[in-house]
């Protein structure tokens, strides 16, 4: 969900009328495309979605099974578990490579 949110954020910054994002969560695009939620950060997201939309941008969110040797994704799977394994924080910037 946090990925979610960061890759809607970086739209909203964006110059883009349309932006596709995939994701291997389905329970995360599931909690946002759902009739109800009561996930906080769901909500922030939704928000954001919205906010975007109301500035004449689109945000389509996509499925896509995990492991199954998509560049993006694998390289995205990598980038995760890397920061998972580091003991300190560090913010890594996402390309538009991973994202696209």
């Amino acid at each position: 969900m946090i990925a979610l949110q960061r890759a809607i954020r970086r739209v909203k910054n964006g110059k883009d009328g349309l932006v596709n994002i995939f994701s291997d969560s389905k329970s995360s695009l599931e909690v946002l495309t759902g009739p109800k939620t009561y996930h906080p950060l769901a909500h922030e997201v939704r928000r954001d979605i919205s906010e975007t939309a109301a500035e004449g941008r689109a945000v389509r969110l996509f499925w896509v099974r995990a492991h199954a040797g998509i560049a993006g994704n694998e390289r995205a799977d990598r980038l995760a578990r890397r920061a998972a394994l580091t003991k300190r924080r560090q913010r890594t910037m996402i390309g538009s490579a991973v994202v696209s």
